[in-house]
């Protein structure tokens, strides 16, 4: 995971575009813990191999920037936040949130809690919508993230 994100021109491209949305920056440094949490993210989604990771961030390229700059508003109103600073795969994981956010609320409380995120009611109160926002972003693209 680690190169594929410090070394794929799309994958940089796109972060840089989500730090930006995010008024944020794209560090250097990649930890493993953030490389595993990025992987299981994708393997969570269904993308379990480099393949289909790189297929579905080319064909979603367009939806997952929609998808940040639609949600950012809410992220915002739970966690302000100044000069922050992301480590790289960022698209990966928005990616993979965006498709496990079309399988339910339930799926998404249950990722992120097994990511380690803290869920409190603030975040239960959001899922909805950011379900919601998938589904919308994901009507103008193709439905299915694994079709070839």
């Amino acid at each position: 995971m680690k190169s594929l994100v410090q070394q794929d021109p799309l994958i940089m491209e796109l972060d840089q575009q989500i730090a930006t949305e995010l008024n944020a920056i794209v560090a250097d440094e990649f930890d493993d813990h953030v490389g595993e949490m990025r992987s299981k993210v994708a393997v969570l989604a269904g993308l379990n191999t480099t393949q289909e990771l790189r297929h579905a961030i080319t064909k979603y390229q367009k939806a997952i920037i929609e998808y940040v700059k639609l949600c950012h508003q809410h992220w915002r109103e739970m966690t302000p936040r100044t000069d922050t600073v992301f480590q790289p795969g960022l698209c990966i994981f928005h990616l993979g949130m965006m498709i496990i956010s079309l399988k339910g609320e339930g799926v998404v409380e249950e990722t992120l809690r097994d990511l380690g995120f803290g869920v409190g009611a603030d975040v239960l109160a959001y899922i909805p919508r950011q379900v919601e926002i998938a589904r919308q972003v994901m009507r103008n693209y193709d439905q299915d993230p694994h079709q070839k």
